[in-house]
């Protein structure tokens, strides 16, 4: 029998690159903190992502034959279209066929106990192929209870030892919807941690500078801080606003295209100074955190629901006050009243994210109490360290490693 445990990422992103997989990012920052050879991670092969991009000593990639394929046809040809979706979660070729190989990876090198990251339709198909592995499922965002059907979510229980989320609020929300109940020993939250972006620094307030870092995508909501920015630009405030980040995934890249074209066509049209600056790699990321005065998240909840935000995250390791939407597990980063503020509506929420920018742009002492518990908080919860530990705890408490 194989002595490792398994870590497999399921989802086709494969590593953590610039299509701004967080999951992979995840791992790889867990892996390395931990240090411990008996986790060996598995991901799919993507020749697009440049070998430089990541850590080739954490991820190993599957690698695809004739026999994959044949089993793929076998497959399709067992089940109906309708079946696919309903076992596996998916119908798509690409990603059956990544499963089937993660299948014969584990069969041919006898894993026993595999963590499996992102799909649940994995976690399936390896116990229909590989009845007797051990899986915990790592739910990455808070969405579990509206992906799933009543009977998907019964089958995931039964087919995992026990699910690990980033927050609180998917197993709360999952509770709500499913008449399966998780019990206290199924669910363990690991917040997501990463490591400092702080750089030595001192805050200047002759000129204000508002951050975003994430997807420019409609689910994200960057159009509503632009025109929160607005509403500031056209009180006479000196303020500048910069927005991180590419059009997110290339599945999605048409639509992020799109939506970057709508916020591109409102700016021209109101002659707003945004400053775009496209994917950056860390060192220029670190620069532009350490020289923003807060981050704000502004994800539109009727699209979107956060999991536990990285970009959140990195903002609190620079002591930057943070606002965000109301949505998944955002309230677990962000003490209202204490390092930020929470948007409490759910459409038209400019004016609203304007008033709390206001707020802390003309009030520098309240501004420094949020800075420093935001940088407070980070420390004592969602550092890489800390993600780690409460990984190997959870694990320990399941008896799926001494």
């Amino acid at each position: 029998m194989h002595n490792k445990i398994l870590i497999i990422y399921g989802s086709l992103n494969s590593v953590p690159s610039p299509e701004g997989a967080a999951p992979a990012k995840v791992i790889e920052e867990t892996v390395k903190a931990l240090n411990d050879s008996r986790f060996e991670v598995l991901s799919n092969t993507n020749p697009k992502f440049k070998k430089q991009n990541y850590d080739r000593k954490i991820f190993h990639h599957v690698k695809y034959s004739r026999l994959s394929h044949l089993l793929l046809f076998s497959l399709k040809l067992r089940y109906s279209y309708a079946s696919r979706k309903q076992l596996f979660i998916t119908a798509s070729d690409q990603q059956l066929h990544f499963f089937i190989m993660v299948c014969l990876f584990v069969k041919k090198h006898k894993h026993k106990k595999l963590i499996v990251h992102v799909s649940p339709g994995l976690v399936n198909m390896l116990k229909l192929f590989c009845p007797d592995v051990e899986i915990v499922f790592y739910h990455h965002g808070t969405s579990l209870h509206t992906k799933l059907k009543e009977q998907q979510w019964e089958n995931l229980i039964k087919n995992t030892k026990a699910i690990f989320g980033v927050n609180e609020a998917a197993k709360l929300e999952a509770n709500k919807k499913f008449n399966k109940k998780l019990k206290i020993n199924q669910y363990f939250s690991i917040p997501n941690g990463v490591n400092s972006m702080q750089l030595s620094k001192k805050h200047s307030f002759t000129n204000f500078e508002i951050l975003y870092s994430g997807r420019i995508c409609k689910e994200k909501g960057v159009l509503y801080l632009i025109k929160a920015y607005g509403i500031l630009l056209n009180k006479g405030y000196q303020l500048s606003l910069n927005i991180a980040g590419a059009t997110g995934t290339i599945r999605g890249l048409k639509q992020g295209d799109e939506y970057l074209k709508e916020c591109l066509d409102y700016i021209a049209q109101n002659d707003f100074p945004v400053n775009f600056t496209g994917f950056l790699k860390e060192k220029a990321m670190k620069e532009l955190y350490n020289k923003s005065h807060i981050l704000v998240l502004p994800t539109d909840p009727s699209f979107s629901s956060e999991g536990l935000s990285l970009s959140l995250i990195e903002g609190m390791s620079c002591g930057l006050p943070l606002i965000a939407t109301n949505s998944g597990g955002n309230p677990e980063l962000i003490t209202n009243g204490k390092n930020g503020f929470l948007i409490i509506q759910k459409e038209n929420y400019q004016e609203e994210l304007a008033s709390h920018i206001e707020k802390l742009y003309l009030n520098p002492e309240l501004y420094s109490r949020y800075s420093k518990y935001s940088r407070d908080k980070y420390l004592e919860c969602f550092t890489v360290q800390k993600m780690s530990e409460c990984f190997m705890d959870a694990l320990k408490s399941i008896q799926f490693v001494k």
